[in-house]
């Protein structure tokens, strides 16, 4: 065999290794960069509102609705008017 084929053979056989091992060191970078950002330091800082104590929230008027209604009558049997007039006596 000449170097070249068993170099070849080599990388061949070491190649799923190497990949699997990137994989692995990628993973475990991502998963630390998680839980970096879940406690850094920044996340845990209180905000300045809530140590006031005076922070009430102004509600705001909901705008008056300006749409158009549309109202048409609905064609209902008459036992279900009679039902819903019995269920109304009750």
């Amino acid at each position: 065999m000449t170097p070249t084929i068993s170099l070849l053979y080599f990388l061949a056989g070491s190649l799923p290794s190497l990949v699997l091992l990137y994989l692995r060191e990628r993973m475990h970078q991502e998963r630390e960069r998680e839980w970096t950002r879940i406690f850094c330091v920044k996340s845990l800082e209180i905000p300045n509102l809530s140590m006031d104590g005076n922070f009430e929230k102004e509600e705001k008027a909901k705008p008056i609705d300006k749409r158009k209604r549309l109202s048409f009558p609905l064609p209902v049997a008459e036992y279900a008017k009679d039902v819903y007039r019995t269920m109304l006596r009750k």
